[in-house]
């Protein structure tokens, strides 16, 4: 490639029943097609897809709503990764509630699949106030997982998970766009023999070495 080609819209359509339109979005791709997963500050999760020989290129003006809930139950920040081992899509998304910013999961089995819940509400996080030793913050927002390869898929290596996330001050309070936010790294160190997943102390039921699944 000499030169860059000419800009297009990723996507033309919106987010029903969001108030500010399609956010926070991402791209994860498998052998076959590509997907863009958003968010709306809504309670709802939205897909759309496209042919992989298609992208780069418009997944034009159409999606639909996958998950569905209260709205701080499923707010923003939206990932989705292929779990290294296993024959499984994680989708992590942030959620609002009573202490902070918290990250709830859902697994699939196929990106075009449904996404079945994995990790609950604050009291049983992915990632939390109430599973981390992070004691500056009580938000555990916009988070994403440190992957294991560089190709369209986002595989993880859930016997080693590493997730960025960034966290604030609890006692400033200002303008949103103003709140100091500062980025931190949060390690998961589980061991391969164990029967579950160790997020920073909060077990789930994901059988992190389990290539059979």
């Amino acid at each position: 490639m000499t030169r860059w080609g000419e800009t297009y819209p990723l996507y033309t359509g919106g987010a029903a029943g969001a108030p500010y339109g399609p956010i926070d979005s991402t791209v994860i791709g498998d052998k076959k097609n590509m997907y863009l997963f958003f968010a709306g500050d809504n309670g709802r999760i939205y897909r759309s897809i496209m042919d992989i020989d298609n992208f780069p290129g418009s997944f034009g003006n159409s999606s639909e709503t996958i998950l569905s809930a209260n709205t701080p139950d499923l707010f923003e920040a939206v990932q989705v990764y292929k779990l290294k081992g296993q024959k499984k899509w994680l989708m992590i998304v942030e959620c609002e509630g009573a202490v902070g910013r918290y990250f709830r999961s859902f697994t699939a089995t196929d990106l075009k699949g449904n996404f079945t819940e994995l990790s609950g509400l604050e009291s049983s996080p992915f990632a939390g106030k109430s599973n981390t030793y992070i004691t500056w913050s009580n938000d555990i927002s916009h988070g994403d997982l440190i992957r294991d390869t560089h190709d369209q898929t986002f595989e993880v290596d859930p016997c080693n998970l590493q997730m960025l996330i960034q966290g604030r001050n609890p006692n400033i309070s200002t303008d949103y766009n103003d709140l100091p936010y500062r980025p931190v790294c949060q390690m998961s160190r589980p061991r391969c023999c164990q029967t579950t997943l160790t997020i920073v102390g909060s077990h789930h039921s994901l059988k992190p070495c389990d290539t059979s699944g």
